[in-house]
């Protein structure tokens, strides 16, 4: 007997009917919970991915404007910090509306935005989602991130504004793809491992992967990054010139970018996963408390005991539709009456 609790994936009916009948037919657990209330968190991920990034925002622009202006020769990485924080600390509301900070707030809000849209959707519809988070991450933070630093190029450079050369493009696109694929696919396994092989506790390990894995992967990036922004800054320099430029500032900016990503995936990462799961905590508590004592809907899949039409989904009394892919998955209740052809399976 199969549970009504239970759903499947649509597909054939025949194939469903046949393997109910057979007793080899596995159905597909699913939570109805999550359909039913994904706009909820989705917005609730909104929520989160924005205020973890307004926490990390103010620091992270402090660092991209100096790695700017020490590559532009326009002032040291030292003098450049200690400017922005001085005005950080002598007028902070000014500070925090200006453009560089917004830019930076707004890069790494649809960033984590993106992760969890993905993160959200998947346990929703029940697809494997470390490709389609790793595209989406890199594509949010590509996007926002190259607009980001070509502003930030023309802002805090020392040449006239101009397009950024596609070479340019082509190393922040590499960037940022080992960025995203460090901070938002390789912690979780990684903490796993450490947890089940190392024996480190589950919550140490999820913080150690999620700190350790983007500022890891700052000594690979670096190069990248400085890369497209000398072809931006001496379009006609030499690849000769342009190797000894990265090699004489390639460990202050390694040291100057692990500061900003260690916020920004490290802390920033935390914060958005903290934040989204007491979220999702709060929405649950309340439609417990909502639904105490109701009955869940009904979803039919198939010909139903009414006679309904085969194929059509149907959500509750009196609330039939033929969207399935927006719903929950249907479920086959353990009476569901079988029509002649699935039952002479020869």
């Amino acid at each position: 007997m199969i549970d009504s609790s239970t759903s499947v994936r649509p597909s054939d009916p025949r194939a469903v009917a046949a393997g109910v009948m057979s007793g080899t037919f596995q159905p597909h657990q699913h939570n109805t919970l999550e359909d039913e209330l994904l706009g909820q968190h989705i917005f609730a991920d909104l929520i989160a991915a924005m205020g973890a990034s307004a926490m990390v925002a103010p620091f992270v622009s402090v660092i991209d404007k100096a790695i700017i202006q020490n590559q532009a020769g326009a002032a040291s990485l030292e003098s450049s910090i200690v400017s922005s924080f001085q005005s950080l600390v002598r007028d902070p509301l000014t500070f925090l509306r200006r453009p560089e900070v917004l830019m930076v707030w707004t890069v790494y809000g649809v960033t984590y935005f993106a992760a969890n849209l993905v993160n959200t959707t998947s346990k929703a519809y029940d697809y494997q989602a470390d490709v389609p988070r790793l595209l989406a991450t890199t594509t949010a933070n590509m996007g926002a991130g190259i607009a980001k630093d070509r502003a930030y190029a023309r802002m805090f450079g020392t040449v006239a504004p101009r397009g950024l050369p596609a070479s340019s493009y082509l190393f922040f696109f590499s960037r940022d793809l080992v960025t995203m694929g460090a901070s938002f696919n390789v912690p979780e396994p990684l903490a796993h491992e450490m947890h089940t092989k190392l024996g480190v506790p589950a919550g140490a390990a999820d913080v150690a992967a999620q700190l350790f894995c983007p500022v890891a992967m700052q000594f690979l990036t670096t190069p990248m990054h400085l890369l497209g922004l000398d072809l931006y800054n001496r379009p006609l320099s030499s690849w000769r010139q342009r190797y000894h430029l990265i090699a004489s500032n390639y460990q202050k900016t390694v040291a100057a970018r692990i500061a900003r990503i260690l916020p920004a995936f490290g802390f920033g990462g935390l914060g958005n996963k903290k934040i989204r799961q007491e979220e999702r905590a709060w929405i649950k508590r309340r439609q417990n408390a909502l639904h105490k004592g109701k009955k869940e809907p009904v979803v039919v899949l198939g010909r139903d005991r009414h006679g309904g039409e085969e194929g059509l989904v149907r959500q509750g009394p009196d609330r039939p539709t033929l969207m399935p892919g927006l719903l929950p998955r249907p479920v086959v209740p353990s009476m569901l009456p079988l029509p002649a052809w699935a039952v002479n399976t020869k």
